[in-house]
């Protein structure tokens, strides 16, 4: 039984990243984002200082959060997509569990994220960010949790849509304001108190 639990739940993960190989637009497409974020607004506001950093070097990590925000959520698109085209359907009559296959969908969109979001971790020397090496080695942890905790976010409101243009639409209306008011972009402690 932990055989077929396995099988299936690798199958779905294969099937995904297959996916995301084939179509590699995809996947430079999800970078440009949060790399129009980094270099023309870090760039653009290349002399402000917060907390005597460079914004450019602030705004850096909240650009890998965003980059695994976006990628590991919309993720979840692919439920949209299998439901229109009845895949779901086959997938549901496998020996598989509806938890078992949410399980799949949250890995394998958080190990999409992680892949982007090691892409962006690939422009750290132009933002001039320089790790503290003793404790540098638990940011690919917090990544990887935070990738599956969007992944799962994503798998979550996708299985209450059926139609593929209306998801991106909705989860953007609930992911943008997360994004801006996480701390990412500005300090919230200089921001109006209603914010």
């Amino acid at each position: 039984m932990k055989k077929n639990l396995f099988n299936g739940i690798r199958s779905i993960i294969t099937r995904d990243l297959k996916r995301l190989w084939i179509d590699r637009i995809r996947l430079f497409a999800g970078l440009l984002q949060p790399l129009l974020y980094l270099f023309l607004l870090g760039a653009g506001l290349g002399p402000v200082t917060i907390l005597g950093t460079r914004y450019i070097s602030f705004i850096f990590p909240g650009i890998v959060a965003l980059s695994l925000l976006l990628t590991a959520s919309i993720s979840g698109i692919s439920i949209v997509y299998d439901r229109e085209m009845g895949f779901l359907k086959a997938v549901l009559a496998v020996p598989v569990s509806r938890q078992e296959i949410a399980l799949a969908k949250i890995l394998s969109g958080g190990i999409q994220a992680m892949i982007e979001g090691c892409l962006i971790l690939l422009f750290t020397p132009f933002t001039n960010v320089h790790p503290f090496f003793p404790i540098a080695y638990l940011f690919p942890l917090v990544m990887f949790f935070c990738a599956m905790v969007f992944s799962a976010l994503g798998v979550a409101i996708a299985t209450r849509f059926k139609s593929a243009e209306v998801f991106p639409i909705f989860l953007n209306a609930i992911l943008l304001p997360m994004f801006f008011i996480s701390g990412a972009m500005f300090l919230l402690k200089l921001s109006p108190g209603w914010l």
